[in-house]
């Protein structure tokens, strides 16, 4: 991804992409806008480029088993990619799953602010409790597939992380 890119989901609606925020093991999330204006954090399975390349010092070794080392490590890091892009879809089917397990025990879920009524289809937020972790922070509260492919985890943007957040002493259950 690239800052000022724009994506779209299978709904029409679109999303510029700001700046990187931070990457992690199998995933990189950046900042976006939408095109309401609200301000979004998207999560990007990692790419083939995102993994480090092994330099090998030059040896005297032939040109044919560097080739086989280079081919094998292209292997690998396809297959990384591709792990990332499982884990990434597999997250979205298990924050289903719990999601629905949220809904069904809570009392009564509320609609969310930043939603807006109009006739495009928009996001609709998670049906958590706007001010609990997990609706903040932890479930994604839309997913789609880009135009090149890539699965894009959504959630909405705020001022801290998950870590920063338990730093501060408050617990997952709020």
């Amino acid at each position: 991804m690239n800052r000022d890119e724009i994506i779209q989901d299978g709904f029409g609606n679109s999303f510029r992409i700001g700046n990187e925020l931070g990457q992690g093991v199998w995933s990189k999330v950046f900042s976006a806008r939408s095109q309401d204006g609200l301000e979004w954090a998207l999560r990007f399975p990692l790419s083939p480029t995102d993994f480090p390349v092994e330099s090998k010092e030059l040896s005297p070794q032939s040109d044919e088993t560097a080739h086989q080392e280079t081919d094998k490590s292209s292997q690998t890091v396809l297959r990384l990619a591709q792990l990332s892009r499982n884990i990434i879809i597999e997250h979205w089917v298990q924050a289903q799953k719990l999601q629905r397990a949220l809904s069904t025990s809570a009392p009564q879920s509320r609609k969310n602010p930043r939603s807006k009524n109009t006739d495009a289809p928009s996001i609709e937020l998670s049906a958590a409790v706007d001010s609990s972790l997990a609706g903040n922070i932890v479930l994604p509260v839309h997913h789609f597939i880009s135009s090149n492919g890539t699965p894009v985890l959504v959630y909405p943007l705020v001022g801290s992380n998950l870590e920063q957040t338990l730093r501060q002493g408050v617990g997952l259950q709020e």
